[in-house]
């Protein structure tokens, strides 16, 4: 998995380095619900974690099918993102501070815990939010009143922006959960980004206002540019087009050396760069006619029904990228006994196929013969795949033909 990191904003100020521990920098403190004397203070607010405060996230694997998060084992402050879901869990600690001289006189520790769900068919979504008061001690040892706020931007609205009512109590060992909820509508052909905000303020009956946490959740996108509804994803997750080896292995042979072959390794995870989708349909058939139009002969002894399947894929930028004669040429030797039809094998179990072209160093495309209903398979397969995972033009994508 990779780990990318994104701004989210924390108007909070942070909590001072004291060097102890909470039990130990208020153990002097009055007793729970003790108020006498009590100087007036400000509560701040801060996360535990300096992630959370830059709010890294943790991708997981995002194919055709949607993947269970491991919302629960996620470090503090990281999301945990696929294409249609994120959650998180952060510590927060608030801080109530005598406004003469700054010193600690109380603190509070929450945990957030979010979960949200989006989908590829509409643009509307409802996220669970949880907030645990773990401890308190110092003057506000007996609890704090919870007001939670969620906004957004661009188009996108918080239509239920609250999970609970406004200023609940919660005391130590205390959960409040609830559901907030968003919409984007989308026109025909509209596509918008934005990142849901949330703030958190906590207040006690003592305290003279506070400084709230403020954090977003990564960014998100909902469209209406392909199929006939609109839909959400996180489109920092880049999907995998996951090649269905089983009913097309010719065409996933041929991709699979073309992704270990060339130069590039188009589309190869941990390897080479994924593959952008391309919308224009005029610019895809121009880059199959660059690849497969010009120097092209079909074996239909060795490879019956055979066609010229390109890799890039035609319908990706990095389709079409060389003249056809100056691409690798893979012919694979098609065993007519199996069904569906494989790449034979020699005695020592391993594929029989002529390599045509050998890749130059500067080589950035194959073409490979392919039997027709499989090439035909693959190139709608990847067409559902693209509508499935809402990818818009020039969206990044990798391929596993494993």
């Amino acid at each position: 998995m990779r780990v990318k990191r994104y701004a989210a904003s924390l108007a909070a100020v942070a909590l001072v380095a004291l060097g102890l521990g909470p039990a130990d920098a208020f153990a002097a403190q009055p007793e729970p619900g003790s108020q006498a004397g009590v100087a007036p203070y400000r509560l701040e607010a801060s996360f535990d974690s300096p992630g959370a405060a830059r709010a890294s996230s943790v991708h997981a694997a995002s194919g055709a099918q949607p993947q269970e998060l491991a919302c629960a084992g996620t470090p503090d402050g990281q999301w945990q993102l696929d294409r249609f879901h994120g959650c998180w869990h952060a510590g927060l600690t608030y801080t109530a501070r005598d406004i003469r001289t700054g010193v600690p006189v109380g603190w509070a520790h929450i945990t957030i815990t979010q979960d949200f769900q989006l989908a590829n068919n509409r643009t509307t979504w409802t996220e669970t939010d949880t907030l645990r008061m773990d401890s308190a001690g110092g003057v506000v040892a007996g609890g704090l009143s919870a007001t939670w706020t969620a906004g957004c931007s661009s188009n996108c609205q918080a239509t239920q922006p609250a999970p609970f009512a406004p200023n609940t109590w919660m005391a130590p060992g205390q959960t409040l959960t609830g559901t907030t909820e968003f919409s984007d509508p989308q026109a025909r052909g509209g596509i918008d980004h934005f990142a849901p905000g949330y703030t958190l303020e906590m207040l006690s009956p003592g305290s003279l206002g506070d400084a709230p946490a403020v954090w977003a959740t990564p960014q998100l996108r909902c469209d209406f540019q392909l199929s006939r509804r609109a839909g959400c994803v996180v489109p920092e997750v880049t999907p995998t087009f996951q090649v269905d080896s089983g009913a097309n292995p010719i065409a996933a042979y041929g991709i699979r050396w073309a992704q270990e072959n060339l130069a590039t390794h188009p589309g190869l995870a941990g390897s080479g760069e994924p593959l952008h989708r391309l919308a224009d349909d005029a610019q895809q058939r121009s880059n199959r006619n660059t690849v497969c139009g010009r120097g092209w002969s079909p074996d239909l002894l060795t490879v019956p029904t055979d066609s010229c399947d390109e890799f890039p894929f035609a319908a990706s930028r990095e389709g079409g990228s060389m003249p056809g004669p100056e691409c690798a040429e893979l012919k694979p030797h098609v065993n007519l006994l199996s069904l569906p039809w494989e790449v034979r094998t020699g005695p020592d179990g391993q594929p029989i196929a002529d390599v045509v072209q050998a890749p130059a160093p500067n080589t950035t495309c194959a073409r490979v013969h392919v039997p027709l209903t499989q090439n035909t398979y693959v190139g709608g397969a990847l067409g559902r795949f693209a509508s499935a995972q809402r990818l818009v033009d020039n969206d990044p994508y990798w391929v596993s033909a494993a």
